[in-house]
């Protein structure tokens, strides 16, 4: 994470309608601007954009996953799969 402005930008592949790849842009913020209690996930691609709030990035990023979904798009990444869980460690 970069300390200095407590956020990571990855880019991401996107599948939208089954069919279509894009690149998107996520932004992972250690802290919200809102509560710094929780983190944030903003996602844009395609012209989109998206923003995911919760106390730890594995449900900001479930969370994602569903609102994306609704839409036809789904992430292309281990971590947005349906069966993937946080270790235990």
């Amino acid at each position: 994470m970069n300390t200095q402005t407590d956020y990571e930008i990855s880019k991401v592949r996107l599948l939208m309608n089954s069919t279509n790849q894009v690149i998107g842009e996520l932004i992972l913020f250690e802290e919200s601007p809102n509560d710094q209690e929780m983190v944030l996930l903003k996602l844009t691609f395609d012209g989109n954009k998206m923003i995911s709030q919760s106390e730890n990035y594995f449900t900001a990023l479930q969370s994602l996953r569903r609102d994306l979904e609704e839409r036809n798009t789904q992430i292309l990444c281990n971590g947005a799969a349906i069966n993937v869980y946080p270790s235990t460690m």
